[in-house]
């Protein structure tokens, strides 16, 4: 028995699809089981964000508990990839919303909204050759001018005021290999030519070769960060040592609106419209709801996914805690999720055992996906692995039917609470059994 630590419930996901996800006689390499028609509503969204196109929009994901529906909003984030924002968050944290509160939630959808920074750098790169101070002095020099070699040309280079300080301090000498970076000021010594090692008798310097390409080069950089990332950012030039969240003002998330807004017209940056997944729905209150709303029609919006085990809805004049607002769920796309069946049940305990490293019999499978259908899913998770651990103390390599019956023995499920409590001698039992 081989317990990861970093295993969660829904570390076994991978995606939406695989290619034995046509295949109803094979385990989905996925990590998602059944669920076919929620999967291709995904797949539609997930397009559809790819083209920037669902940004301020509601998607709800709605059906029994234990169906999949944390797991299908996990499954996007790993379509989109590392490119598009996605920010996981529990509505249960911000069921009763106070200043602290509000500034978690602010920070989440500012984490699902990107700013992809295009910038064009300009630097010279090559060895140096000569040498040439233009005064005599050199105490009263303010300038000098280099020769610079590559593979495919040379060019010469003056540098002054503060590049020319730092060619001083670095001991810039003929065959050292530099790098050139005008605009931001920066001189740095890469190494020593290749073509001076046997030459030097000491060898204490990094030999390189000599860089290809011209000595002037222009360099695309592509950077993707979020608002929040900017945030942090300002706030750190502001305070050295930022200790809270809460310090960040509205005033200087509007200052960096405003910045990014800049970027954006002279064609610098562009908009990611990530996605906010906010699990858990039900528990948020009106006023996370009124913020929401509020969020939808601003100029930087996420993609809003919503999951819910609840189905009832109310107006806002009878509204309470545990509904969501008709005026609200009007803007929203819902996806439901259908009930497990019992080889579906079956083959999520496999899938699990598996990412878990358990190793059970079929009958011992059975056992689990009946207790499954008679508690729930993640109770009969847990059981298994329990199971291992016991097999593990009896030295067992396989985990039997034997074993997973006396684990579901100790082990009650919530709804038993009230047989435990009229029939008292089960805990006698369980003593002496132990």
């Amino acid at each position: 028995f081989r317990y990861n630590d970093k295993c969660t419930w829904h570390s076994h996901i991978n995606g939406l699809f695989s290619e034995s996800s046509k295949y109803t006689d094979k385990l989905d390499l996925s990590g998602l089981i059944a669920q076919m028609n929620a999967r291709e509503s995904i797949q539609i969204i997930i397009n559809l964000i790819k083209k920037n196109k669902m940004a301020g929009r509601v998607i709800i994901i709605t059906g029994i508990s234990g169906s999949g529906k944390t797991a299908l909003g996990l499954a996007l984030g790993k379509e989109l990839g590392g490119t598009t924002p996605f920010s996981l968050v529990n509505g249960s944290e911000f069921s009763f919303l106070n200043s602290k509160k509000i500034t978690r939630l602010i920070q989440s959808c500012r984490k699902a909204i990107g700013i992809r920074i295009v910038d064009t750098i300009e630097f010279y790169e090559g060895e140096v050759t000569n040498i040439l101070v233009d005064s005599k002095n050199l105490n009263d020099c303010q300038s000098v001018l280099i020769g610079l070699k590559t593979s495919e040309g040379s060019l010469r280079v003056k540098l002054k005021e503060s590049l020319f300080q730092k060619f001083n301090e670095n001991n810039v000498k003929i065959g050292d290999i530099i790098y050139i970076e005008p605009d931001k000021y920066t001189l740095k010594v890469v190494g020593r030519s290749s073509t001076f090692y046997q030459e030097d008798e000491l060898r204490q310097y990094d030999y390189v070769t000599i860089p290809s390409g011209k000595v002037f080069k222009k360099k695309k950089i592509v950077q993707d960060i979020t608002l929040n990332d900017l945030d942090v950012v300002n706030i750190q030039q502001i305070d050295q040592y930022p200790s809270k969240i809460s310090e960040i003002s509205d005033y200087l998330r509007q200052e960096v609106d405003k910045l990014v807004s800049k970027y954006i017209k002279s064609k610098k940056a562009q908009i990611l419209n990530g996605v906010l997944f906010i699990d858990e729905a039900h528990t948020l209150n009106f006023d996370s709801f009124c913020f929401l709303t509020r969020l939808l029609d601003s100029r930087y919006s996420p993609l809003i996914l919503l999951s819910t085990n609840r189905t009832t809805i109310v107006n806002l004049e009878n509204f309470s805690d545990s509904k969501i607002p008709i005026n609200f769920l009007n803007r929203c796309l819902i996806i439901r999720t259908k009930k497990y069946v019992q080889n579906e049940i079956a083959n999520i305990i496999v899938l699990k055992g598996k990412t878990s490293g358990l190793v059970m019999t079929g009958n011992a499978i059975k056992n689990l996906r009946n207790i499954a259908i008679l508690t729930s899913l993640r109770f009969s998770i847990l059981l298994s692995l329990a199971s291992g651990l016991i097999s593990n103390i009896l030295k067992e390599k396989i985990i039997n039917s034997s074993i997973v019956k006396f684990v579901n023995f100790i082990f009650f499920f919530s709804r038993e609470s009230r047989i435990i409590r009229e029939k008292e001698k089960n805990y006698l039992i369980i003593n002496r059994i132990l």
